[in-house]
């Protein structure tokens, strides 16, 4: 029988601003052995290396919007993945408007198509 299971993890709860308890928003849908995370903000990436998810099987990031503690940790995620060599493509759903403005900031701090092992794809969330 296939795992089906459903959990909802939260990584970050902050608003605004990280406490010294929370981390900015950042929360994680695991259905079976497949995880969805859903924002990315600040401690995104420290947060899955402490409850042991395996980062690699991440289908997906979605990002709600782009004030900064919802996609402040994006670009740590992705290194994450980088240097423990991911192979498989990840989509990365994002607002229209913030699609070039992200291409170019991964570009700035050297996370462009040819230094990643993995596909990027960033698409734009429809209704």
């Amino acid at each position: 029988m296939k795992d089906t299971s459903l959990k909802f993890t939260v990584l970050g709860s902050a608003a605004g601003r990280p406490t010294r308890t929370r981390t900015n928003a950042s929360n994680l849908i695991s259905v079976a052995d497949c995880h969805y995370l859903v924002d990315c903000g600040d401690g995104c990436a420290q947060h899955l290396y402490r409850t042991g998810i395996d980062r690699h099987k991440i289908i997906a990031i979605f990002l709600s919007h782009m004030h900064v503690d919802h996609c402040g940790g994006l670009g740590q995620v992705i290194q994450d993945m980088q240097l423990t060599h991911r192979a498989d493509d990840l989509d990365i759903f994002l607002p229209q408007e913030a699609i070039i403005p992200i291409q170019n900031y991964l570009n700035a701090i050297y996370l462009m198509p040819e230094m990643l092992p993995f596909q990027l794809n960033l698409l734009p969330i429809k209704e």
